[in-house]
């Protein structure tokens, strides 16, 4: 895991649209709008980012930095995005008591799992970062690494809303959020999309079977 230290943002803040948004249209979702509430300061705002494997590297390519060790690097942060494997390297790169981002953010900060993850994972960071006076935000991604590269990544948020709404900024430079709700609600959200992808496969598969057994062949059944 690497944790990146960013200082200045060099791309526009411009949110850029999703087209991976078709799967979640029977999912309440809530695009972030306008608000009059302070967001998060890309000219000031210290940025941390733990992951860099299929999905995290193209979508930290916005932040180009030195990697930095992960210990000493949660004081220097105002945000800590993770984007890892397992919930159980989540629990560990963020609740570690050691050497966890939580262990080492000061009060204020914010972490950002974007970790396909369990929702009471993510409810459970929630409350260890209130403990804190810190706040977590649950935020899956749908798009794939082809978003991921394209910055076309639609963002499940779940959480505190103001806390969202600050963080819009960054979020636009990787896709377009949309809240969810409470904490743990973006990663319910995700299960949503991955059932309807995995019954759309399964419809495929059998439609395959179906059309073999009968001798025209799957293109057949079009």
């Amino acid at each position: 895991m690497i944790l990146k230290i960013v200082k200045h943002f060099p791309l526009p803040l411009v949110p850029r649209v999703s087209s991976h948004l078709t799967t979640l249209s029977l999912l309440r979702r809530r695009t972030m709008a306008a608000s009059a509430e302070p967001t998060v300061s890309p000219s000031t705002t210290r940025v941390g980012w733990i992951g860099t494997g299929v999905m995290g590297r193209p979508s930290s390519t916005w932040a180009p930095t030195s990697p930095i060790p992960l210990a000493p690097s949660p004081p220097q942060s105002d945000v800590v995005f993770s984007i890892v494997g397992y919930p159980s390297d989540v629990r560990s790169v963020l609740l570690d008591p050691n050497t966890g981002a939580l262990s080492g953010l000061r009060p204020g900060g914010v972490l950002v799992d974007m970790t396909t993850s369990d929702p009471s994972l993510a409810v459970e960071i929630s409350e260890s970062a209130a403990a804190k006076n810190c706040s977590s935000i649950d935020a899956p991604v749908t798009g794939g690494d082809v978003g991921a590269k394209n910055g076309t990544l639609a963002i499940l948020a779940g959480g505190e809303e103001t806390v969202v709404r600050k963080l819009t900024p960054l979020f636009g430079l990787m896709g377009k959020v949309n809240y969810m709700g409470g904490s743990g609600k973006g990663q319910f959200a995700k299960l949503g999309n991955q059932t309807i992808i995995a019954s759309n496969y399964c419809g495929v598969s059998r439609r395959h079977d179906v059309c073999s057994q009968g001798g025209s062949g799957m293109w057949g059944c079009f």
